[in-house]
């Protein structure tokens, strides 16, 4: 409590680079001046962990950030400290861990700005519908792409069932279950058929819907990824119904014959049955 310095052991010393002996706390903080500048010192030190154990304070998993002005490096040292106790329970005194944890710092950071820069992409990203949806394909995300694209607002949706989007015939078949176990066995299922937007017209998507799983291989939800693609699937159903179909009266014109005819021809042989057409 007076300030005197009982120990300090040789980890302490590689950590903060200290070659000379100390034997008070203020040359402690003296030897912290390496990492602050002047201003900022009395402010950082009256926050230190040894100094507010010695206040009777415990501190666990505090992370201390410093700047070493010689070595030009950032430094995040992780504390837990207690004060030190007789049988009376008075405080005589007061005990500092710390341990270097400048790269775990540093990835927890990097993560989080690559988060951010995710969440950055995603909300900027109007031409994609992205959401994700937990095991049990409820939305738990929503992105301004999947709100211009599928009409939800992102508070309408979130918690909503995946089965929402799906046409009435698709959800008789099972279709929204069957996409996503398609997806968490086989890693991802492809999107490519009509769904139903908020309004309840319907639209042409294409995309994927992925398995999201953690390090241990357990499935934590589902990512969609889903593009409007209607124009281009109108403009291929009219190409296929004019290569088919007389121009004139709208009957099916010789190649759609010869098509049916030979779907016939195999369906016949097939079935062991015979084909015979009439002619009016």
């Amino acid at each position: 409590m007076n300030g005197d310095l009982l120990m300090i052991n040789q980890s302490a010393r590689q950590i903060l680079k200290i070659d000379s002996m100390l034997s008070s706390v203020s040359q402690i903080r003296s030897a912290y001046a390496t990492y602050h500048d002047s201003e900022s010192l009395l402010l950082f030190w009256h926050h230190h962990p040894l100094i507010r154990a010695l206040a009777a304070e415990k501190i666990q998993d505090r992370d201390l950030s410093l700047f070493d002005r010689k070595r030009n490096i950032l430094l995040t040292l992780n504390h837990a400290s207690a004060p030190l106790v007789d049988a009376s329970g008075q405080i005589i005194g007061a005990v500092d861990f710390f341990r270097d944890s400048t790269k775990k710092h540093r990835t927890f950071y990097e993560l989080k700005r690559t988060e951010e820069q995710f969440r950055l992409l995603l909300e900027g990203t109007t031409d994609y519908a992205i959401f994700m949806l937990d095991q049990d394909g409820l939305v738990v995300s929503w992105n301004p792409g999947a709100e211009r694209i599928i009409g939800f607002g992102k508070s309408e949706i979130i918690g909503q069932h995946l089965s929402v989007f799906f046409t009435p015939e698709d959800q008789a078949k099972g279709e929204p279950k069957r996409k996503l176990s398609e997806a968490s066995q086989q890693g991802r299922a492809e999107e490519d058929g009509w769904r139903v937007r908020k309004d309840g017209h319907r639209f042409w998507c294409t995309g994927v819907t992925g398995a999201l799983r953690d390090t241990e291989v357990n499935l934590k939800g589902f990512v969609v990824i889903l593009r409007d693609n209607t124009e281009r699937k109108l403009v291929d159903q009219n190409n296929f119904f004019l290569a088919n179909h007389d121009a004139l009266t709208g009957l099916p014109n010789r190649a759609r014959f010869l098509e049916r005819l030979h779907e016939a021809l195999i369906n016949a042989d097939r079935d062991r049955t015979r084909v015979s057409s009439a002619r009016r």
